[in-house]
């Protein structure tokens, strides 16, 4: 049997054992239940608070003694929920947990901290204790914690969440979020719309329900082949962050962006953006303008520059200007025109600029000036210039128009003026002249037809007739400048022409000279009455005679030429086509600019008194432009002198037989000749020259009396003479009235000169017969015979 006292020691010592775990078990909570980081307290099923540890009493802001034996719903102490209203006193988590008998967990309020003065914020867990074999919990445990800052910066992030939700919403910019979306390979193909503002629709006229979740390829078709590649964009910007700001063009909205992209968190880019397709508009305008002004600033033909006001300095200058002046632009902008010295009269651009800075209507200024090119020579130019701002810089706009040509044509035509007005005045005193010279000649022939050689007055005869042949070749030479010299043309090789003169054009240069005949190798066909190229090579040679001193050389050639629209420039004068050229060089002293501007004339020479008729180069003029020909010269002093003759070329040789080759009979006799010429002492001498030698006349000095005679004479008249230029009728006039009273007449016109009522240029018809005044009595009688051989020969 066991010993009483043994058997109670280990009970004891288990006693104790329990004794002390729970004593350290008790130690461990208090301390844990002291030191804990949350406020725990505990309150009884009544609502009395009857532990708690220091950091619950911190949160509260109160003492041991404030705190313990109060209730949760102590009046002083101010209770907030989770929205910020008066808690009540049965939703505090503790009673609701003894109420229910369930945990609450994560309950949030706040409690006025008198400490602090102001609310903590707290989480709150209750948890229900039960004794055991009760069903009611007889008290609460409860631990709270600090959660003011995350409550405040949750506060922090609603206000933020909603300050960017009204900027979200009531930006004037679009703004969109997207989920960018890659292939197997991780290269972005399209992006998904997440959120789009008003300011979205209103900017793209893309409503967010229609878009929202979906891809954008499947809201804009074919943007992925968009030239701005807005998918690899963005989606450099979603997978690598950072952020792009562009101007872009989207081509499938038609609309012009200014964007910003940037990525909020990886996969994600958010655009904000604002329309400027106005903008874009009208700089694309603008551009288009400045293009078009550059484009005409470039291109006109006429010159503009935009240079300073005080030095001149050229800021801009076109293409025009400096072909103008034979400048490059390099040459000019950035120097003045002082420093070029362009002006020729530097004081015509002072009188110019005073001008514009005192003009107050606006308007250009305008002038003619001369401006002086890099070669040094001079052009004439209408200037006209304004004065613009351009900035806070003003400017003077300048327009140069050359007229340099415009002022030689002017010239030219003056000139031809001037020659024309002489030409008329010597065609009408040739005219007169050559009546009294035909006189002085005819009247001296018959009167040596009735004399000897020995007789005494036979040699002053002579003499008289002589002078009046050299009179009349003188008339001959001012009916050539005048070009009013009856012309007969016909197709000749003008070689020919020339290797036929040649033995009398040495003869007429001398010993001492040289002539050189370069012809061309092949027929040089042209339509002209070869006296006229008689006349012109007879004057060049003379003229390249006398401006040679002692010994020297004279070279004519000829060529065969087309001039066409590339070498039009380099032939004065001449339009396109094909031509003849005539060129005649000789070594002699040349001739100076002023020269070479009066050579062509009439009466101007550069000879001695006496030794020249200064009529020599204006025959040639008027020779070559009556036959539609240009005549040009380049001479310089002491280097000789260069005619080039451009005579329109024919391609048709015709052949022509002289008439005066055919077989003519003696005419005389029972011819009847109406002979009608307004100046009676003419008319006198024709008629005797005439019945002298058989012919039957009728004659009068009035056209009108001609017509009677011709229908009172019973016989038949064979031929009709008649003067061109008379008073009441003309002599073609008079021809055709003639025509039906005397149908079988052929008709022989006579002037001075070629009237222009035949031909506007003096060239005889080949189907009208002319004779040149004045004549010789075996010129006319020649003529006569040839004509009527030819159309009534003789019966005997």
């Amino acid at each position: 049997m066991q010993d009483p006292d043994s058997a109670a020691k280990p009970l004891a010592h288990r006693e104790a054992s329990v004794s002390g775990a729970l004593s350290e078990s008790e130690r461990r909570y208090q301390t844990l239940f002291s030191n804990n980081v949350a406020g725990i307290f505990y309150q009884r099923a009544d609502g009395r608070l009857i532990d708690v540890n220091e950091r619950a009493l911190e949160l509260f802001g109160l003492t041991r003694d404030q705190f313990l034996g109060q209730t949760s719903m102590h009046p002083e102490w101010r209770v907030l929920d989770d929205d910020g209203l008066e808690l009540n006193w049965q939703k505090h988590p503790s009673i609701l947990a003894m109420r229910t008998g369930r945990e609450v967990r994560n309950a949030r309020l706040a409690v006025y901290n008198p400490i602090r003065r102001h609310f903590v914020w707290l989480k709150v867990d209750a948890v229900p204790e039960f004794r055991d074999g009760e069903n009611q919990p007889h008290q609460a445990f409860v631990t709270v914690t600090d959660v003011t800052e995350q409550r405040e910066a949750e506060i922090a992030l609603k206000a933020s969440e909603a300050r960017y939700r009204s900027l979200f919403q009531n930006m004037i910019n679009g703004f969109a979020l997207h989920q960018i979306v890659v292939d197997n390979d991780g290269a972005p193909v399209d992006y998904v719309f997440l959120e789009a503002n008003e300011a979205f629709e209103t900017i793209t006229g893309l409503k967010s329900d229609a878009i929202i979740g979906r891809k954008v390829t499947e809201v804009l078709p074919g943007i992925e082949k968009d030239p701005a590649d807005w998918i690899g964009r963005y989606g450099r910007v979603a997978l690598g962050g950072g952020e792009i700001r562009f101007d872009q063009e989207s081509a499938s909205l038609k609309q012009w962006f200014s964007v910003s992209a940037y990525s909020p968190q990886k996969g994600q880019f958010a655009t904000i953006f604002e329309d400027i397709t106005e903008r874009k508009q009208t700089e694309l305008a603008l551009k288009q303008s400045e293009d078009k002004f550059h484009t005409l600033f470039r291109t006109s033909p006429f010159g503009l520059t935009l240079s300073t006001i005080d030095e001149g300095r050229f800021v801009e200058a076109n293409d025009a200007f400096c072909h103008m002046l034979k400048y490059s632009k390099s040459d000019l902008v950035g120097r003045s025109s002082l420093d070029l010295d362009l002006w020729e009269n530097l004081a015509d651009r002072n009188e110019m600029v005073s001008r514009l800075q005192h003009q107050t209507d606006g308007k250009p200024a305008k002038g003619e000036y001369r401006l002086v090119c890099k070669t040094g020579k001079c052009v004439d130019v209408i200037y006209e210039a304004q004065i613009i701002r351009l900035g806070q810089d003003a400017y003077i706009f300048s327009c140069f128009n050359d007229i340099t040509e415009t002022r030689k044509l002017e010239e030219q035509l003056r000139q031809s003026q001037k020659l024309e007005s002489v030409g008329r005045l010597a065609g009408g005193v040739a005219h007169d002249f050559n009546n009294m010279l035909g006189i002085i000649i005819g009247h001296s022939e018959m009167i040596l037809d009735t004399l000897e050689p020995a007789d005494e007055i036979y040699d002053s005869l002579m003499e008289i007739q002589d002078a009046a042949d050299r009179s009349a070749r003188l008339t001959r030479q001012l009916l050539a400048f005048a070009r009013k010299q009856a012309i007969t043309p016909k197709n000749i090789d003008l070689n020919e022409e020339i290797s036929a003169t040649m033995g009398m054009l040495t003869r007429l240069i001398g010993e001492t000279i040289v002539l050189e005949w370069a012809p061309a190798d092949t027929p040089c066909i042209i339509k002209m009455d070869p006296t006229q190229i008689v006349q012109i090579l007879t004057n060049l040679t003379i003229n390249a005679r006398d401006a040679i001193d002692n010994s020297g050389t004279i070279k004519l050639r000829t060529e065969r030429i087309s001039i066409d629209n590339t070498s039009v420039a380099d032939h004065e004068g001449c339009a396109t086509g094909n031509y003849i050229l005539l060129t005649a060089t000789d070594d002699g002293c040349g001739m100076d600019s002023d020269t070479l501007e009066q050579i062509f004339e009439p009466f101007f020479t550069t000879k001695d008194v006496g030794e020249g008729t200064g009529l020599g180069l204006s025959t040639i003029y008027g020779i070559v432009k009556q036959n539609n020909g240009v005549i040009n010269v380049h001479s310089s002093p002491g280097a000789g002198s260069t005619f080039y003759i451009y005579f329109p070329e024919t391609r048709i040789q015709a052949t022509e037989t002289d008439p005066g080759h055919s077989q003519r009979n003696n005419t005389s006799g029972r011819h009847t000749i109406l002979l009608v010429e307004d100046d009676k002492a003419v008319l006198h001498m024709t008629r005797l020259i005439l019945e002298k030698n058989g012919y039957q006349i009728i004659s009068t000095h009035e056209p009108e009396k001609a017509l009677q005679l011709a229908s009172d004479f019973n016989g038949e008249i064979d031929l009709v003479i008649t003067d061109v230029i008379m008073p009441e009728l003309n002599g073609k006039e008079l021809v055709e009235q003639l025509k039906p009273i005397c149908p079988g007449a052929i008709h022989l016109f006579a002037s001075g000169y070629t009237a222009d009522v035949l031909s506007p240029k003096g060239i005889v018809a080949e189907d009208v017969h002319f004779i040149q005044k004045p004549y010789t009595k075996r010129t006319l009688l020649k003529k006569i015979q040839a004509l009527l051989s030819k159309s009534k020969p003789d019966s005997n």
